[in-house]
């Protein structure tokens, strides 16, 4: 009996070093918030600033206790998602693409954790300005996505997920070429614009690049699938 369950066991404990190797950053990250709260609760206080408008002022407030759990909670969520969307997965096509989604979701994990510490640090007193760090997050963001996203395969939950993407393998491929091109050039681009030029500037920069960043890809795809009926 002991000597069938010793190759089980060995092949359980091979397949939990090797997810250490792949996730031990990851793992950090989730921990590192609930290591930090224990030792600052205390000198938290009664509401926590969770919202700043674009010059960097506390626009929004959560009580104490969601005001400091919820990003460490939404990044436990995250990180379970590449355990999840393979068996919620109609098309059975995400898994292709399991390395880049490992990617994204560790460096969307990062930043969730960056918030985090900013937040507790605000709330403890000591002057940050938010608002440049979501200015400056957000492009380095989109600039690692765009550098990852044109290996992604056509699947229903990341990319430009468009009625003429979904529909045509050829459209997928040559949108998200495009959109990762589109994302670094926007991103390398306005990321000097968010260190340099004054507050009062930078605003109408950022909003520009929202608009750059959402709305041409879904033109893009558009276009393509109107040519790809003249050609028939």
């Amino acid at each position: 009996m002991e000597n069938t369950q010793l190759p089980s066991t060995d092949t359980e404990l091979k397949g939990f070093v090797q997810l250490l190797k792949r996730e031990w950053l990851q793992a950090l990250i989730l921990i590192a918030p609930f290591v930090v709260i224990p030792f600052v609760w205390n000198s938290l206080p009664d509401y926590i600033p969770t919202h700043w408008n674009m010059r960097g002022h506390v626009n929004g407030y959560m009580g104490k206790f969601w005001g400091t759990f919820l990003l460490p909670l939404m990044n436990i969520v995250l990180a379970l998602l590449p355990i999840f969307l393979p068996k919620i997965d109609p098309k059975k096509q995400i898994g292709s693409s399991m390395r880049v989604i490992r990617i994204l979701r560790l460096t969307i994990s990062g930043f969730l954790l960056i918030l985090f510490m900013l937040t507790i640090e605000i709330s403890l007193g000591k002057e940050i300005d938010m608002s440049l760090i979501t200015n400056l997050g957000l492009p380095v963001l989109i600039l690692v996505i765009g550098n990852y996203l044109p290996t992604v395969r056509p699947n229903y939950f990341i990319g430009v997920r468009v009625p003429w993407t979904l529909e045509d393998p050829e459209n997928w491929r040559m949108t998200h070429k495009f959109t990762g091109k589109l994302y670094v050039i926007s991103s390398v681009l306005v990321i000097p614009c968010m260190l340099l030029l004054p507050n009062y500037v930078k605003h109408y920069f950022f909003l520009t690049y929202l608009v750059i960043i959402v709305f041409p890809p879904m033109l893009y795809s558009y276009l393509f699938y109107r040519n790809s009926i003249k050609q028939l």
